[in-house]
Order: C-alpha cells, then structure tokens, then sequence
C-alpha cells in the first residue's frame, strides 16, 4: 500500500498503472509528446500530469506549458474544430471520448480513505456450570466496521472536467451515440466493440484489504468490497483498533462477478486514519505552477555586518548597533494566496491564480506553513515543538521565517545599501502599497519597484512576521552575531508596515503583536520565506 506522507509531494499524489515502474520525469513527458503525436490526447494529458507529479520544480515547465495549452484546446473543442466541417468534429470527439472511458478502465480511478476502525462487543458468552464448570470460560465475541471512502484521483477527475467541459461546448444534438449525459452513457454503442478497447460498461471497482494489529500480525483478510459501500464489517478474535494498520492487497474492475483488470495494491494512494497528514492536493497543475516557481524565486543573499537600528526612530528602534548576519535566501515576494492554499490545501479552486499576499497568517500558522512547504519539496523541516516551545534548527535546508536582523539587512539592500528609509526607496509611493495609495486594501506582490537585492514589498502591502520574540529594549544588549531574539517573550516580531500604515514602512520599524494574532481590524500580516544559505 502506497500511504501518504507529507515528506514528499510524489509519494502523497502518485497513481501508478498496472505493473509500471517508477518513471522519471523525462520518460513521462516523452510519453505525453508520442500521445499527443498519435492525437491520443487523454493519455497525452495523464503522462505530462505524472510528469508535473514526478519532477515539481521549474526544471518541468515544458510539461506544464504542454498540460496547460492541450487542456486550454481540449476545452474550446478541440479535437475535431479544425478539421473540415461538422463530420470531422463529431468523428473527432467520438474518439476523444471513447479514448477517455479506455484511460478510466485502464488506470488506477480511485484513492482510498481508510477513515475509523469500530470494536463493538456483541455477545459475551455466559460462565460454565455444573459438570462443565471446569471448562475454560470463553471470551466475547467482537464485531467490527471498518469505514472507508473513495473518490476519483486527481488526475482523473481533473481530466474528466476538461474533457466534458469542452464536450458541452461543442457537442451537437444530432449526434449519434454522443449522449448528453457521457459519460455517464458510454460513447461505444457496441459492448463487444468496448470491451476489444479494455472498456467494461457497468462494472465497478472492489477492493481486498487485510488488517493488521500494533506488532504487524494480520488479523483478518477481507472479502471482495465495492467501493461503493464505505463500509465493511465482519466477527473476529479482539485486538486494538488504535494500533491497527490496513494493507490494501488488490483493486479490482469487477463485470458480472468476474474480475476483468486487477492492480496490485502497493500501486494505490491510501490514506491510512492518520488524517494529520491529509494535506493532497486535487489541482497538480494548479499546484505545480505555485510550487514549481519558488527556487528561482528565493533570493540568495552574501552575509555581511551592518548598522541595525535608527536612534532617531521610536525608543525600541535604537540604539543602533553593529550586527553580523550570515548568507541566507529570501523569497523576491510575500507568500501569495495561492501558494498559501495549495500547500495547506485549503480554498484551493478559490485562491487559484490569487497573486496578493496572504494576510491573514499567525506566527503558528507561518511556521506550520513553512514546515509544510519544506516537506512538500523533499527538505528537512526546521521548526520542532509547539506553542510556546517552538524551536528553530537554523542548519536544516528547509524554508523558514527570517530571523530581525536578517530581515532588516535584506530590507536595506544587504552590503549594496544606499541608506533609504525604505526598502528601495526614500520615495514611499515607488515601492510600496501603504495609506495613501493602497485603498486599502493588499495588491498583487511585485507590482512596485523592487529593492537593490530584487525583493518586492518588503516596505507595505502587508506586514510580515519574523522568527524573533520582542523585547523593547532588546537593542541594548549591542552587536552580535546572527542574533535569533530574546530567548522568550509574549508577542514576535512582524516587519515592514502593510497598506494601512506610513511610519511602520521604515526599514528600522519595529511593530509586533502576539503569535495568535491574525487581525485587529482586519488581516493584514503574512508570510516572507526564509532559507540558511549552505
């Protein structure tokens, strides 16, 4: 059984065909140009998604440039709209949709949810008596439900949509054997004609599961299930549902009691009751261009010693004082809600294409976000603990908050700062959303004028947290090196004004509030990626 985790986003989104070998990204973005040659363009579109799923960094842009313009013809009715007249449309569609139900039967439709495991006692078999009383008593007897769910992967149900979304476009009433209803009605008029194409209709999908207890002993092995009951019951010896594991052995295509396609269990996603890692996505594409873009937009910046502070700012802004901060990345925009929501999945379809920050992020809610992210990209987590005793490995390679310091060395340019108040600027309106212009309100990152180093709204838009507690008078204890804050405090740090604000713009502000806190009036404090440079 294939069970999620979250270290990697292959593991938590792949499907894999009957017997297939794990494939690089090149060989499924082959495959999908040989489809896409050979006009099978629903298989065309599964392979670039494998592709998107194997390889999500911008080294696959040219899979989801091809899943992205394929999907765009497919649903302004492509194919057949450029061949000549209506017969080729018809004849065209007539095989994208035949070619669709083939693609269903003959790869892996379903995820499974394995959701609770119940123990009911159902009879407890009364003590010996008399002449048998010398017998050993026997125990109760258990009853057990194992709930469970299922629903189209991803990819299918993604690739269904774009197929039916440009079949109601072009679809015509005079058109024999194109049902209005496809494809809940098969596009084969012919059964025996389907099932020469690997197309069973009216079969259904059932699965065999065994259940295994804490030390890993298989305690009982189910019969054939639909996936349609979401449920399965049956009587056994006791053992601990709070321990127990289900190994998913075999996912059949059942026609009229025979199985006609069988696949291997170990080739299914499963989701085995730990719902904490329930985070999958739906949209890969969606998800791919959020994800795929972030290293080449994480700034690497050279350590170097600066001045930190303003003495002719608020009273916790000075003294100022030398600090020495270590080489580091920093992401060129604030985190963006769509990002935000694709790897929280969380509004997914609602945020897509949402380029203004989020501002809406607690301090807990910008770690756990952070961590999230770095398991998504296969990087090592830095955040460990809870609550107050959240801990920070800064040496680990995964994303993270920046420290203050790091924050305002980056703020001023690093070692290329020109002394402005703001970040880029002395002229507020160049590089930054605040009061006078925002109408308050956030805008789309990167709209305004950059800093020296290439980073966007680090002065307004909205305000961004930071991994250091706040103390007022923390800047009197004077220079160091790569300072991390106080070692405990009631609120943290959050940096660089929002759209609401004028003074907190400066790149010296100091503004805080506690780890909590989203809002006071409304959201306006999000999220700036952070990485330890190695």
């Amino acid at each position: 059984m294939k069970k999620i985790t979250a270290a990697l986003l292959t593991a938590m989104l792949a499907t894999a065909s009957v017997g297939a070998a794990a494939q690089s990204y090149s060989d499924y973005y082959s495959a999908g140009r040989q489809y896409e040659n050979r006009e099978q363009f629903v298989h065309a579109l599964g392979s670039y998604w494998k592709a998107m799923e194997s390889e999500p960094t911008s080294a696959a842009k040219d899979a989801g440039t091809a899943y992205k313009e394929l999907s765009e013809a497919i649903r302004n009715g492509f194919p057949g709209n450029d061949l000549y007249g209506e017969k080729g449309l018809y004849e065209g569609w007539l095989r994208l949709c035949r070619e669709y139900e083939q693609f269903w039967c003959s790869t892996l439709p379903y995820v499974i949810d394995f959701d609770s495991l119940d123990r009911f006692v159902i009879e407890t078999p009364p003590a010996p008596k008399g002449k048998d009383s010398e017998q050993k008593a026997q125990g109760p007897v258990y009853s057990f439900t194992l709930h469970y769910f299922a629903e189209p992967s991803y990819e299918k149900a993604a690739i269904e949509k774009i197929v039916t979304d440009g079949y109601k476009k072009v679809r015509r009433n005079y058109w024999a054997g194109l049902y209005t209803t496809w494809p809940k009605f098969s596009a084969y008029s012919n059964r025996r004609e389907a099932e020469a194409d690997g197309v069973y209709a009216g079969a259904e999908y059932y699965l065999k599961f065994a259940i295994k207890n804490s030390a890993g002993k298989t305690v009982h092995e189910s019969l054939y299930t639909s996936v349609e009951n979401n449920t399965y019951s049956w009587q056994g010896e006791d053992f601990d549902p709070a321990g127990a594991t289900v190994e998913l052995e075999e996912f059949a295509l059942v026609q009229n009691g025979s199985v006609v396609a069988a696949f291997p269990g170990s080739d299914v996603l499963c989701f085995d009751f730990d719902h904490s890692t329930d985070e999958f996505y739906r949209n890969i594409p969606g998800a791919f261009e959020a994800l795929a873009c972030i290293e080449e937009q994480m700034v690497s910046i050279e350590g170097g010693s600066f001045d930190m502070g303003n003495d002719e700012g608020t009273k916790d802004e000075g003294p100022v004082h030398q600090v020495t901060v270590g080489s580091f990345e920093l992401s060129k925009f604030e985190v963006t809600k769509e990002l935000y929501a694709t790897v929280l999945n969380r509004d997914v379809e609602k945020n897509q294409g949402d380029r203004k920050p989020y501002d809406k992020a607690t301090w807990y809610d910008a770690v756990d976000f952070c961590n999230k992210l770095s398991e998504l990209k296969g990087l090592t987590p830095c955040y460990s603990g809870s609550g107050e005793n959240i801990q920070c490995d800064f040496s680990a390679d995964g994303f993270r908050l920046p420290t203050e310091a790091e924050w305002e060395y980056a703020a001023r340019g690093g070692a290329d700062s020109h002394g402005f108040r703001y970040s880029g600027s002395d002229n507020l309106d160049e590089v930054a959303w605040y009061e006078m212009n925002s109408s308050k309100g956030p805008h789309e990152v990167g709209t305004k004028k950059p800093n020296s180093l290439g980073l966007y709204d680090m002065s307004g838009n909205v305000s961004e947290w930071c991994w250091d507690w706040y103390r007022r008078d923390y800047y009197q204890e004077g220079g160091s090196s790569n300072p991390t804050g106080p070692e405990r405090g009631r609120q943290r740090i959050m940096r660089g004004g929002y759209y609401g604000s004028k003074f907190e713009c400066s790149v010296s502000d100091r503004s805080s509030t506690e780890p909590a806190q989203t809002v006071w009036y409304s959201g306006y404090i999000g999220i700036r990626l952070c990485r330890t440079k190695k």
